[in-house]
């Protein structure tokens, strides 16, 4: 049988390339043959994977995190083009104070001055896993943007204060992002508000209580008032992502929104993969209705695997976790996890579990063990 491996990371616990080298090391000892696409949408990881696939050079720079402290974060470029993610310096994992009522994208922001200063003019920017729902405002401060609250005092918008906007100007942000493309990929599709934006669906799993979410609903609103002078519709696929960074972009930069999983899987070698195999295996770390779902789909996990069962193929998703008996098309889900210990037992132990359900699940399919 052919393999195609096509994970994204386990947040925290395994990258995508782990994965496919746990998978390559289990399979190729049963005698079949891999093809190893590690694979991103946007989210944690998305730098990596986009180097890996597409090129370029990968450096760092110091910038403020999602709790306005400052960190290493990575960036990359090729050539004019520039490559960056909010989860190089504002993601949930490495968040010391969980609650986006308080967290930034100030950092990003910071990111794309310094592509900017090096002459890059076209943008790439991996939205997902952000621990902010501040709406870009953070990374638009960082650009020159100046917000104004009643007093006619300039401050930096967090999630809890974006009530507080008053007037905006963006005549110096204009001037520093004029003549550059900006290329967005995006890991969900969900708009910017109501039942099914960010604030309602990711806040809670980035710390916020629902009393809060409820205050980062209402201050969202109010946000989409005073930027509503952009013209853009904040109910698009995609403005929802990364705590709202997909309406600003949309919204200030012009930005072309994408979906992170086609991005990736629109390329000719991984195309000719897909066609060529028998088996398709992808995983993340928690596979669910909110990924798993198609009224949220925009997450690579669920694309691989439902791209596989309508052409036919066998499909198999190795998580962390999934929610009691859920089921996603005719493809088999394994969750690896040992729910009798800890999270972070779990975490550690996670390539360990991985290896030892990828060894289940060759011999069921293969037909043999291997010593």
């Amino acid at each position: 049988m052919k393999f195609l491996i096509a994970p994204d990371s386990f947040k925290g616990g395994l990258s995508n390339t782990e994965f496919c080298n746990i998978a390559a090391r289990v399979l190729s000892g049963y005698g079949q043959e891999c093809r190893l696409f590690p694979l991103s949408d946007g989210g944690d990881g998305f730098l990596i994977t986009y180097v890996s696939v597409f090129g370029g050079t990968v450096s760092e720079c110091k910038v403020s995190d999602a709790n306005f402290l400052k960190r290493f974060a990575r960036y990359a470029f090729d050539g004019e083009k520039g490559v960056c993610a909010v989860s190089e310096c504002a993601s949930l994992a490495n968040t010391m104070i969980k609650n986006p009522l308080f967290t930034t994208t100030f950092g990003l922001g910071e990111i794309i001055r310094l592509l900017l200063k090096l002459g890059k003019k076209e943008i790439i920017v991996g939205l997902g896993g952000s621990a902010t729902n501040d709406g870009g405002a953070g990374m638009l401060s960082a650009l020159g943007v100046k917000f104004y609250d009643e007093d006619g005092q300039a401050f930096v918008p967090v999630g809890n204060t974006l009530k507080n906007i008053k007037a905006i100007d963006v005549s110096d942000f204009r001037k520093s992002v004029e003549g550059r493309i900006f290329r967005v990929l995006t890991d969900v599709k969900n708009p910017l508000t109501g039942e099914e934006g960010c604030s309602r669906i990711f806040a809670p799993q980035k710390g916020a209580s629902a009393q809060d979410v409820e205050e980062l609903e209402t201050n969202m609103l109010h946000y989409v008032t005073q930027t509503s002078f952009t013209g853009v519709d904040p109910n698009f696929e995609g403005a929802g992502a990364a705590g709202g960074l997909g309406y600003c972009f949309k919204a200030f930069f012009d930005a072309e929104i994408v979906s992170g999983a086609e991005y990736f899987t629109s390329t000719e070698d991984f195309e000719k993969a897909f066609e060529k195999c028998d088996v398709v295996i992808s995983g993340e770390g928690r596979f669910d209705e909110t990924g798993g779902d198609s009224s949220r789909a925009g997450k690579i996990c669920p694309k691989v695997i439902s791209d596989a069962i309508r052409a036919g193929k066998k499909a198999a998703v190795f998580c962390g976790e999934k929610s009691e008996g859920f089921k996603f098309g005719e493809a088999e889900i394994v969750e690896i996890n040992d729910r009798t210990i800890s999270l972070k037992e779990n975490v550690a132990l996670c390539g360990e579990h991985l290896e030892k359900a990828l060894r289940a699940f060759a011999e069921k399919i293969v037909g043999k063990t291997v010593e």
